[in-house]
């Protein structure tokens, strides 16, 4: 579940005027994740949030909370590179979600944090973005224990951290 929440305003100039805070749902590009949109009004050079950026009349904050929890099914594909690897590519649905918080959550290169599941298989990876989606790689240890191979339909269970 995305949960976006603006924090506290706090003003640490007792000059400075009085912070208008609303909060009004929107939905970005229609993907009905449920982002909260916090406008904070302030003088432009003035005071600073809880977290010390300034707060200007066009300030809007957004902090998206953790994790994401996605399931579906789709065929692992082998890709034959210098260094071959199994995957799984995320359906586009789950693509879009996943764009939208990958800002909050990617450790660089697009990558993505998750904890992936295929039956009674865990383990930590990270969701390589690739021609507009994201795929799962899929380790060899997890292939042996599933009893897995190309081409066979699979359930992924991801968490994104």
């Amino acid at each position: 579940m995305l949960k976006v929440v603006p924090p506290a305003p706090k003003v640490e100039d007792q000059d400075a005027p009085e912070i208008a805070h609303s909060r009004k749902p929107v939905e970005p590009r229609g993907l009905g994740i449920g982002l909260t949109q916090c406008p904070l009004v302030s003088r432009p050079k003035g005071p600073r949030s809880a977290a010390g950026h300034c707060v200007s009349p066009k300030a809007f904050i957004l902090r998206a909370t953790v994790p994401m929890n996605i399931e579906f099914n789709d065929k692992i594909w082998f890709w034959k590179g210098p260094a071959p690897w199994y995957f799984v590519t995320v359906p586009p649905e789950q693509c879009l979600a996943l764009k939208a918080i990958s800002t909050f959550v990617t450790y660089g290169w697009g990558m993505i944090p998750a904890t992936v599941q295929i039956g009674k298989s865990k383990w930590q990876t990270a969701l390589w973005p690739k021609d507009g989606s994201y795929i799962v790689p899929i380790k060899a240890s997890i292939r042996r224990a599933e009893k897995l191979a190309e081409d066979d339909t699979v359930t992924i269970r991801l968490t994104v951290r």
